[in-house]
């Protein structure tokens, strides 16, 4: 079973499991071999499931080497040469908190942008368009149209910083047990961007590694933005460090591949 999302389990707002839910859950238990992401996961599993296999670990990563690279690609696709970037790369919606993140651009440094790379299509969704019709004095920036695979690495690498917020609220035990779950985390580490995140336990190794910044509010971006361009090319060296020592999947694929 590689268990790529978290399943559902019984809480506060969701009181009853559906057909499908429960079969998923049934599967997990009766499985030889559990794939999942990380520690965190792994210890969601032993508490809500009774499991007598084997857990193994793959973080959602992609199987190349830290990318160094000069990259002006956002600079030049959106016309801010020049600027500061600061990058959210991914989904869009409330579950990432992107309109928090949006609205505190107020109090930050006039030539720092926040720039969303949407992954999806999102010209019905209601929440896009409100951010996207809103005025945010031209810090807040939109990249609308897809890259390929190659291309992503180019477009992260021209980040100065990269932003990943998620809710706990609208996320509950999937935000605060992320982990090494976060694609988006692994892709800017990968490509030497430092990390702006939100304070969460499983989260904590971008602390320990001094490769970004947690916030427990939006209002502290601001801060932690001008911390890390103060001194971005150690949280960047240690970014690549992050993602060569916890991410890159080599070390955990032997391991699979020796038990399976």
């Amino acid at each position: 079973f590689f268990m790529l999302e978290y399943p559902q389990i019984i809480t506060e707002k969701v009181q009853c499991l559906t057909r499908l839910q429960r079969l998923e859950n049934k599967s997990l238990e009766k499985s030889d071999i559990i794939i999942t992401h990380d520690k965190w996961h792994k210890q969601f599993l032993l508490t809500h499931f009774n499991l007598n296999n084997k857990i193994l670990l793959l973080p959602n990563s992609s199987f190349t080497p830290e990318i160094y690279m000069e990259s002006n690609f956002l600079q030049k696709r959106l016309g801010v040469q020049g600027q500061k970037i600061v990058l959210h790369s991914g989904g869009f919606g409330k579950w990432f908190k992107c309109k928090e993140l949006a609205d505190s651009t107020y109090n930050w440094d006039k030539n720092v942008k926040l720039v969303f790379h949407v992954s999806h299509r999102v010209e019905d969704d209601k929440y896009f368009e409100e951010v996207y019709e809103s005025d945010y004095r031209g810090k807040v920036l939109f990249s609308l149209n897809p890259v390929s695979t190659y291309e992503l690495d180019s477009l992260v690498a021209s980040a100065d910083v990269g932003i990943a917020l998620y809710s706990e609220k609208e996320l509950g035990y999937r935000a605060t047990y992320m982990g090494l779950a976060a694609g988006k985390i692994g892709n800017y580490l990968k490509c030497g961007v430092p990390i702006i995140a939100t304070k969460l336990l499983s989260l904590s190794y971008i602390e320990t590694y001094q490769c970004g910044i947690l916030v427990e509010k939006e209002k502290d971006i601001a801060s932690a933005i001008n911390k890390i361009l103060s001194n971005r090319d150690m949280y960047s060296k240690n970014a690549h460090r992050c993602y060569r020592e916890l991410w890159h999947p080599e070390s955990y694929l032997k391991k699979v591949g020796e038990i399976i």
